[in-house]
């Protein structure tokens, strides 16, 4: 968890002279987490962290100022504004969503089995990027290699929809897909059979490979940040 959000937490927190119990119970959480928040030992969840902006009065903006890279991901300036026909006012932070980042290997898992613990960080996209999908069905992990490349590099962040599957069978023209291999996970472009999955790479050096099962599909890769420097 990065530092700077753990201390902040704390310092807002105690300007609002509230103990430890009592936010906890704000945000439905015990003191025991809200302790380990605040020494950095855990991340807060999606909507634990929605709650702490909340009752804190922080954006979620402010709350990740200063966090590592893959904790800004995708942040630009948003102006509050007026909603067409309405006089009601739209908190910037409203176009943007928190989004889980979890190893590969957790990233195979269903996305409600995912623990706080188990959060390495947290991505904050633009909604207009995912197009109405559903938030519950949404988990960022890093790829790995370079098996991707020049699409993903060794080190990018991908978001997958894992409610997102092919179409009775039928994959989209140059998609990428997560798919369960040896307790990991694999991004790559697949082709689907009765019986089996077959990966391919974007990198020519690398062979075609063939998973034996066609439920191992996790979700579709729906969006994807990785640094250029």
């Amino acid at each position: 968890m990065p530092k700077n959000l753990a201390e902040l937490l704390k310092k807002k927190r105690e300007s609002m002279e509230l103990t430890q119990v009592q936010l906890g119970k704000k945000v439905g959480v015990g003191q025991p987490t809200l302790s380990e928040y605040e020494t950095g030992k855990k991340l807060p969840g999606r909507e634990t962290l929605k709650a702490l902006s909340q009752v804190l009065g922080l954006s979620i903006n402010s709350l990740y100022e200063g966090a590592p890279a893959s904790a800004r991901i995708d942040i630009k300036v948003s102006w509050t504004k007026r909603t067409e026909g309405s006089s009601a006012l739209l908190e910037p932070e409203a176009d943007y969503l928190p989004v889980p980042i979890v190893d590969v290997k957790v990233a195979a898992g269903p996305p409600q089995e995912i623990r706080t613990e188990q959060i390495m960080d947290i991505a904050i996209i633009h909604r207009r990027a995912l197009k109405r999908r559903n938030e519950a069905g949404l988990v960022c992990t890093f790829v790995k290699g370079d098996s991707m490349e020049p699409i993903f590099r060794d080190g990018a962040v991908v978001c997958i929809d894992t409610e997102d599957r092919p179409d009775r069978g039928k994959v989209p023209k140059h998609s990428i897909w997560a798919v369960r291999k040896d307790e990991g996970t694999v991004i790559k472009h697949i082709q689907t059979e009765r019986d089996s999955i077959i990966l391919i790479s974007e990198n020519p050096s690398y062979p075609v490979e063939v998973v034996r099962d066609p439920s191992a599909i996790i979700g579709r890769v729906v969006w994807a940040w990785q640094n250029y420097g």
